[in-house]
């Protein structure tokens, strides 16, 4: 996801770079106003950074080289020495320091200093730390030294792009011949407007910034479409929607890809579930089928006793007394079957 946001950053960039040049011509500003030199501090006491870096943004805007930086690649950054430093003797003691307070305009990426500004300044202060403060407060923002130091810094910045503007597309031509887009969109997006290649570089830093989002979106499009085939299931459903979700800015493409995915695993899904309703169906019927078949089975074995029953009845009547008592075995049996006629009788009425 973060490529995906800085690409768009550099196609946001483009942009607004480009607008900020037709503003430009229009207004016929001077170019290097586009210039941005970011307030840069670190090193010292709370109180006296913020204070440095509000001095800063002040020289920063008032010279015409503020703003937010993309690359933050120029920064201007302070740096103070203390001179000397003595107390008081008034009561309560005072700390009396001597400061050299300099200003340096670099380059990051070259390592470089571009220009420089310095000043001493003495300050008093219930401490060391105090005095800085009240030394920082001192720095004059409008101070002639500083203005001439912010002009040779611009100019210095208009000639390294006018001399590295050409050397930069090439460079940023070879990332892309080798597949990198994102790095050499972002290598072309620091051009500035005031060059002569600048909308060579614009034209170039969009295209390479959408082809490196086209590349990103297949390689998020195949892994769906393998997720998919893997586990066409509701659970690889839900697995290609997590990946699509990666997916920004789809060409015609990838749209149809997309579309033609979604259209399979609906169709699937939609049979999936058809199939397993005609399962329950299924199991619903042979349950009832056997449910049915076993009070059949019950019935006739209930009838086949009752049949029993009936026929050990005649038997009985039918004997005479001379052979009851040869079959008084069979007739202990009978007798007892027939005494259970009744009971028979009430379990009969009792399942029907």
């Amino acid at each position: 996801m973060k490529h995906f946001i800085y690409s768009l950053l550099i196609i946001g960039f483009c942009c607004v770079t480009a607008t900020a040049q037709r503003n430009n011509a229009t207004n016929d500003k001077n170019p290097a106003s586009d210039i941005v030199i970011s307030a840069y501090t670190e090193g010292y006491d709370n109180a006296s950074t913020k204070l440095l870096h509000d001095k800063l943004l002040r020289i920063s805007t008032m010279y015409g080289i503020g703003g937010s930086s993309f690359d933050h690649r120029f920064i201007i950054t302070p740096h103070i020495v203390e001179l000397e430093s003595t107390t008081t003797g008034t009561i309560p003691a005072r700390t009396v320091t001597n400061y050299s307070i300099s200003l340096y305009i670099g380059d990051i990426y070259e390592n470089t200093v571009l220009s420089s500004y310095n000043t001493e300044i003495k300050a008093l202060g219930k401490s060391k730390n105090d005095a800085l403060k009240n030394a920082v407060k001192k720095l004059n923002v409008h101070d002639p030294d500083i203005e001439f130091a912010i002009e040779t810094a611009k100019q210095r910045i208009i000639d390294y792009y006018n001399s590295k503007a050409e050397s930069i597309i090439t460079n940023a031509k070879s990332m892309a011949n080798a597949g990198d887009y994102l790095s050499a969109a972002g290598l072309l997006s620091s051009i500035p407007s005031f060059c002569t290649e600048f909308e060579e570089a614009q034209s170039l830093c969009a295209k390479y910034a959408k082809k490196h989002i086209d590349e990103t979106n297949n390689y998020y499009m195949r892994n769906a479409e393998t997720a998919w085939s893997t586990s066409p299931d509701i659970n690889g459903a839900n697995n290609v929607f997590a990946i699509l979700s990666n997916i920004t800015l789809p060409n015609d493409d990838i749209e149809k890809r997309i579309k033609s995915l979604n259209s399979k695993m609906n169709d699937r899904i939609k049979a999936l579930d058809q199939r397993e309703w005609q399962q329950q169906q299924d199991m619903i019927t042979a349950m009832l089928d056997e449910a049915k078949q076993i009070r059949k089975d019950e019935h006739a074995e209930n009838m086949a006793f009752i049949e029993a029953v009936k026929s050990c009845d005649n038997d009985q009547k039918s004997d005479s007394k001379n052979n009851r008592k040869k079959r008084s075995s069979k007739g202990n049996k009978v007798e007892d079957a027939y005494n259970n006629k009744t009971l028979v009788q009430e379990q009969i009425i009792t399942w029907f």
